[in-house]
């Protein structure tokens, strides 16, 4: 079962406060390196993966829990890119598996490049 975005949203927002672990993720320094980045990224995806189960949020709706724990232009990039892939793809939600390996290349190309 789908939650609307405001039911998921206050879960998420919800849990944050409670956690003991940090569960946003920022943009990382244009001059990290992305050795360093991906270790805190793949970190990142198992924070987003607990707070779904905690949150009883579905893992076809792990990515909607992701984008309620980005931070700065990054939230906003991700947004566009879900709607993007949402109506090219015409499913639901955005897979996991897609969603993490889109974030994966957009870090990747920040950590390289300014944007």
């Amino acid at each position: 079962m789908s939650l609307s975005s405001h039911v998921l949203e206050s879960r998420v927002l919800s849990w944050s406060s409670r956690s003991r672990l940090y569960p946003f993720f920022d943009p990382p320094s244009h001059s990290a390196p992305w050795s360093s980045i991906l270790p805190t990224l793949t970190n990142w995806f198992h924070v987003v993966e607990k707070a779904a189960d905690e949150c009883r949020i579905s893992s076809a709706q792990r990515a909607d829990v992701a984008l309620q724990l980005l931070r700065g232009d990054l939230k906003e990039v991700m947004a566009h890119r879900r709607d993007v892939y949402l109506t090219e793809t015409q499913k639901p939600h955005w897979d996991w598996a897609d969603f993490k390996e889109d974030l994966k290349r957009i870090v990747e190309g920040a950590t390289k490049s300014e944007l």
